[in-house]
């Protein structure tokens, strides 16, 4: 599996947002997205997913181009990640988990659904949860219960919109291990959006850093978190240090005033 952008653009009315992306990520391979707000990460994930549809370019599956697969068939080699998502009615953590069966459903859920299911839960901590209101949940719990419905579609590519938005240090940590662990396991296609230049290098193969809707740059993540990407893109004065070709950030002072 493998998923290929070329030279993809997209506008918000007459705004340029994303312009000529060209990028590819390989079978157990995970692909972060940095850079500041305003960059273009949350879009570019929309528009692999088909929630946008870009001005031109191509994204591509194996070759083929998403825009004729089928929505059904794209749910289940897809699975997304919001940010956040925000519903008002009345829902359990099991039936918000077990939407992410949908692609498979005929009539009624299927012993196997249920199975999928109650595994994901409980590799995610969940299973105490399962038959609470979601609305009742803390914004990090919430967050998880969207990363085991996107698991449940046991898709082949995954998209995540700040993985770890609203989680502690501790699950942050949990939640990045279980989706490097699924990804090199089943080999997944993963692309991730990020913020933390800590975290991103240390669970990713690539980095692709974004600077007002273009790539600046992408590479390994020593070739990518350098003090002097950092003062481009950023616009923030750093130290890099590496420990094991793995580089971490020390941010010093910001250049411009916000």
């Amino acid at each position: 599996m493998k998923l290929k952008i070329q030279g993809l653009n997209f506008r918000y009315n007459s705004r340029l947002v994303l312009k000529d992306i060209n990028l590819e990520v390989g079978e157990g391979e995970i692909l972060t997205l940095l850079g500041p707000n305003g960059s273009g990460k949350t879009t570019l994930l929309r528009c692999i997913v088909r929630i946008f549809n870009p001005e031109k370019g191509h994204i591509l599956i194996n070759g083929k181009q998403i825009s004729k697969i089928k929505r059904k068939e794209l749910a289940k080699r897809i699975g997304y990640v919001p940010q956040s998502e925000h519903s008002s009615f009345p829902t359990t953590v099991l039936d918000a988990v077990l939407i992410g069966r949908k692609p498979y459903l005929n009539w009624n859920p299927s012993d196997k659904d249920f199975r999928v299911v109650s595994e994901v839960l409980h590799l995610l901590e969940l299973k105490e949860f399962a038959l609470r209101d979601l609305n009742e949940l803390s914004g990090g719990e919430k967050q998880k219960v969207l990363i085991a419905r996107a698991i449940v579609q046991e898709p082949e590519i995954m998209l995540l919109d700040e993985p770890t938005a609203n989680l502690d240090l501790r699950h942050q940590l949990e939640i990045l291990e279980i989706i490097k662990k699924l990804v090199k396991e089943k080999g997944i296609s993963a692309i991730m959006a990020m913020h933390d230049l800590n975290l991103a290098p240390r669970y990713s193969d690539k980095l692709v850093m974004l600077k007002n809707g273009e790539i600046f740059c992408m590479g390994a993540p020593e070739q990518v978190i350098t003090s002097g990407n950092i003062k481009s893109v950023y616009e923030v004065e750093a130290t890099i240090y590496n420990q094991s070709r793995t580089p971490y950030v020390v941010a010093k002072r910001a250049l411009k005033k916000l």
